[in-house]
């Protein structure tokens, strides 16, 4: 029987792939890329992880990352 990661091993494994895939193209970037080309991506990368960031605090003090929107009626 195969065992499955639980959720926080298949987190930590998809950030090592995200993080990797980041390095990959920060170095391409700074190889090929214009500098018009590489200062939009890296505003682009720079607000994606302050969001990421905004994320894993909101989860941290609300003690979950279980979010559901609910309709007030």
């Amino acid at each position: 029987m195969i065992d499955t990661p639980n959720l926080a091993e298949r987190e930590s494994e998809l950030q090592l792939v995200l993080d990797i895939l980041s390095d990959m193209i920060f170095k391409y970037l700074e190889k090929q890329a214009s500098p018009e080309l590489r200062a939009a991506t890296l505003a682009i990368m720079e607000e994606e992880q302050q969001e990421q960031l905004d994320w894993e605090m909101t989860c941290e003090l609300l003690g979950t990352t279980e979010f559901r929107i609910r309709a007030v009626a």
